[in-house]
């Protein structure tokens, strides 16, 4: 079996060399996120009210010098989340351009606040072809008949 070990941790997640969506967007949830029974417990001594439902990540409320308090680190070079185990959900939620195989706009507004760059499109996915493009391609002998589709699925 081989292992792959990587020198660079931001080669399998770039946010750990990033941090710009800590510095750039208000990280604001439900109240009940910081309470002491909920699923995650956001530490309340980082949090501040936003009104009676909503609290907020404290530094994030303002749109300049923002900057999460429980960041770590230097934006762009090497960051960590100090209470990345009780995240609030935004954060838990947030994905990096290209996590799911899709750019995420907002991620990328975010890198460009700081001055950096987009993340490029990973060399996986240069080469792949859309499905409805590749279903566009399909001659009439290649694609299913419509009574094919509408029939039951058996299982065993």
């Amino acid at each position: 079996m081989k292992i792959k070990v990587y020198e660079n941790p931001s080669d399998v997640n770039p946010c750990i060399s990033c941090g710009a969506c800590c510095c750039y967007f208000r990280v604001e949830f439900y109240w009940r996120e910081a309470e002491k029974n909920s699923e995650h417990q956001v530490p309340q001594q980082f949090t501040e009210d936003l009104n009676s439902f909503k609290r907020c990540m404290k530094g994030t409320l303002n749109k300049s010098g923002n900057r999460c308090v429980a960041l770590s680190g230097k934006i762009g070079k090497r960051v960590g989340c100090t209470i990345y185990a009780n995240r609030p959900s935004p954060c838990r939620n947030f994905q990096y351009s290209y996590a799911d195989g899709k750019p995420n706009k907002r991620c990328d507004e975010a890198r460009a606040a700081q001055g950096l760059k987009p993340l490029p499109r990973p060399e996986s996915l240069q080469h792949q072809v859309h499905p409805l493009t590749e279903r566009q391609n399909l001659t009439e002998t290649d694609r299913p008949s419509q009574n094919s589709l509408d029939a039951p699925i058996e299982l065993d």
